[in-house]
């Protein structure tokens, strides 16, 4: 209990306190005896070592105040740089919290920059696609407008048709439409058309659309009357039918056969899957046909026969019936009606018709005789004859 209470005052302002009264009580406990036995010489000179100990102390006592005050004015700027250390901790950690957060503004305000530069950016692709949308739009225009004054002052012979095409009939219109549509994209957007339409008068126009619609029959017959001429003769006009009626037989023959194993009509299949060839085709088909019809014609002129006029009839009944049932519904977009049986009926009909020229059809050595090996082994022989003679 004691020694808790001496510590206790030995800490803090009751220090150089304590530590006189110990020191006395020290001293005292020495050398301070029993004053009835001493003299008064020993009582003063203890008094005056008791004054100069006191003296001593006292200045002991000065300098322990003059260290509790400096102890104390150290404590003081202790706490003082304590508290100056504690709130420039708080300031740093505020500022650092401020700058985390500006930090954190800036971030965000460059996260915001990006975000209107890729608007921005959206933007101006957007913008740039519009012009290239109205610069196209405006190029059209233009052209369209060029077109339209070409029209109006030198009009092409397919606008004055498709002008006119109101006042035809159905199959007219139709076969007009059909012919823009599948030919339009091909011939009449050539280069060449364009030249020749900038060129050309209206007059001009018409005649050279004539000349490309009749062409391909007088080119037929001319080509025809060519090869006729070079073979001398060879090839007669029962053999060309001959050949026709078998060729047009085999035709509608192996069409029967598609027909059957298919179970669906070749032609609609062929039209419906390639149209501009299914055109030409059909054009092709009818430059042939009536110059067929025409070679018939002559036939019948030459030699007033019944055999001839029914063999005329035949090829123009089988030919109406073509075009009716099956000709007008592809060509206009009506469902077919024919059958197997119609095109199996055309077959045997152009067979018989062939048939009736079989005397007519070339033998092998004719037909190695008009070759060009039977040419080269007449030259031959013509060769060897020369030198035989020569040698004579």
């Amino acid at each position: 209990m004691m020694v808790s209470t001496i510590s206790g005052m030995c800490s803090g302002k009751w220090l150089p306190l304590v530590l006189v009264l110990w020191s006395c009580w020290a001293i005292g406990s020495r050398g301070v005896e029993d004053p009835g036995n001493q003299s008064v010489e020993d009582l003063d000179r203890l008094g005056a070592d008791l004054d100069e100990k006191t003296a001593q102390i006292e200045l002991e006592l000065v300098e322990l105040e003059k260290q509790y005050a400096e102890m104390a004015q150290n404590e003081t700027k202790i706490e003082t740089d304590l508290e100056g250390a504690t709130k420039l901790k708080d300031q740093e950690k505020d500022e650092r919290v401020g700058m985390e957060e500006q930090l954190k503004k800036a971030k965000r305000e460059v996260q915001d920059k990006k975000d209107t530069i890729s608007k921005l950016s959206a933007r101006i692709s957007e913008i740039q696609r519009q012009e290239k949308s109205l610069h196209a739009k405006m190029m059209s225009l233009l052209d369209t407008t060029k077109t339209a004054v070409r029209n109006i002052s030198d009009p092409s012979f397919a606008l004055v048709l498709e002008n006119n095409a109101n006042e035809w009939g159905e199959l007219p219109r139709s076969m007009f439409a059909r012919t823009q549509r599948v030919m339009g994209s091909g011939v009449l957007s050539l280069p060449i058309h364009t030249k020749l339409h900038d060129k050309l008068s209206p007059t001009m126009n018409v005649i050279l659309t004539a000349f490309m619609l009749y062409g391909g029959i007088l080119g037929f017959l001319f080509v025809t009357y060519r090869v006729y001429a070079q073979l001398q003769g060879h090839l007669t006009i029962a053999r060309m039918l001959f050949v026709a009626d078998l060729l047009i037989g085999a035709f509608w023959l192996f069409c029967t056969l598609l027909r059957i194993v298919s179970k669906r009509d070749p032609l609609y299949s062929f039209n419906e899957r390639y149209e501009n060839a299914f055109f030409i085709f059909q054009a092709m088909a009818l430059v042939f046909y009536i110059c067929y019809v025409l070679i018939r014609v002559l036939i019948l002129a030459a030699r007033l026969t019944i055999a001839a006029l029914l063999e005329l009839l035949s090829v123009i009944i089988i030919g109406n019936h073509y075009y009716i049932f099956v000709w007008l519904p592809l060509m206009v977009g009506m469902p077919l009606t024919s059958t197997s049986w119609t095109y199996f009926a055309y077959s045997v009909g152009y067979l018989l018709m062939g048939s009736t020229r079989l005397y007519a059809a070339p033998t092998l050595y004719e037909y190695v005789a008009n070759s060009r090996l039977g040419y080269m082994l007449k030259l031959r022989k013509l060769e060897k004859q020369r030198l035989v003679a020569e040698r004579d």
